[in-house]
């Protein structure tokens, strides 16, 4: 039988729970048609009627940035940074509240196993493959309907206004990122693969 085992996350898990929130949502990846960036932007002009005070922060380059880009000048989107990718992606995660994924389709994200070791809740849509496997819906962050643009809007805005649901599921995703850990990789590795 086929066994998938995830790769495990670089970085180790942060030792101290979040107790200050940035007001900062961030989005990593390439800026290619798979991200699906711009359900994003749509997303964010619904949610940004509802959350003055927050901003989102895009992290990547790719073939659409100029059309991103003139998205936001268009639809007049506001409290948005379209920014380069960044060596220092760990400033990133310990500088956010939360990540959001509005992606087509996904392996195992690896960028949502990074964000959850520094604590990140995770809004995204549950596209095939990957985040349904590292999302428990309500507990770590929520899944989306599929390709959603309103329910993504609805769940960011639910996320950001409570302080308290933040503080939540930024423990718990300490409490699911031990499974990305090495240690536990590797024990899959000896009890899958090598049978030990």
């Amino acid at each position: 039988s086929l066994k998938v085992i995830p790769n495990f996350s670089p970085f180790p898990i942060s030792q101290s729970s979040k107790d200050n929130f940035s007001n900062t949502i961030i989005a990593i990846g390439r800026l290619t048609d798979q991200k699906n960036f711009s359900h994003l932007l749509k997303a964010w002009k619904i949610a940004s009627k509802s959350l003055p005070d927050w901003k989102l922060a895009i992290y990547g380059d790719g073939e659409l940035k100029t059309d991103l880009e003139q998205e936001i000048v268009s639809e007049k989107i506001i409290n948005i940074s379209l920014l380069n990718a960044v060596n220092d992606i760990e400033a990133v995660y310990k500088n956010a509240s939360f990540i959001v994924m509005s992606s087509k389709f996904e392996g195992l994200p690896m960028v949502l196993i990074e964000a959850q070791t520094f604590g990140l809740p995770i809004v995204s849509y549950d596209c095939p493959h990957g985040p349904k496997e590292i999302i428990e819906h309500g507990v770590n962050g929520f899944l989306v309907e599929n390709q959603n643009i309103e329910e993504l809007a609805k769940y960011i805005v639910k996320l950001a206004s409570s302080e308290s649901l933040l503080k939540k599921m930024s423990d718990n995703s300490l409490i699911v990122a031990e499974k990305y850990q090495p240690k536990a990789i590797l024990e899959q590795w000896n009890n899958e693969v090598f049978k030990k």
